[in-house]
């Protein structure tokens, strides 16, 4: 019964990826794996591990529980947050240059170099035309899109 509440469990961090909110990843599937590792300890784990679990570990349902939610608690203050730092958030400082590769018309994307590396990007004013090899501030991110400004835009 645990191994089937422990794949559910874990399934549900699967299947729904963005259903869930960012400060509860993880938690179904640290759920499931306390569940996973219940059923191996009750289905003989103690021969694996060389241990009597029969010391620590009690056959009523109740203690099971009891177990199972300290492993998950375990699990969600000391392994969760080791995992959920591997995210790492780009943001681009404020006004930074980059320089137009490719003439941007008004609405269009077009391409710029930023730190070495190309990168889509649009003018925040949307009538405004950008002509190429031109320096030019960036003012913010959308997606993979840079939004930016000619530097003309400032002198004037």
């Amino acid at each position: 019964m645990w191994l089937i509440i422990g794949i559910v469990l874990s399934s549900i961090e699967l299947l729904l990826p963005q259903k869930i909110q960012r400060k509860f990843k993880l938690i179904p599937i640290i759920l499931g794996c306390s569940a996973i590792l219940e059923a191996l300890i009750l289905c003989g784990g103690s021969s694996l591990f060389r241990f009597d679990w029969r010391m620590v570990m009690y056959d009523e349902f109740e203690w099971q529980i009891f177990y199972w939610m300290g492993l998950s608690l375990a699990g969600v203050i000391w392994v969760r947050p080791t995992f959920t730092h591997w995210k790492n958030n780009f943001s681009i400082p404020q006004t930074v240059e980059a320089k137009t590769l490719t003439e941007i018309l008004p609405g269009e994307t077009g391409r710029v170099i930023y730190e070495g590396n190309y990168w889509q990007a649009c003018c925040q004013d949307k009538e405004l035309k950008v002509e190429a090899k031109q320096r030019v501030f960036i003012l913010g991110r959308e997606g993979n899109t840079l939004i930016i400004t000619p530097e003309s835009f400032f002198d004037s």
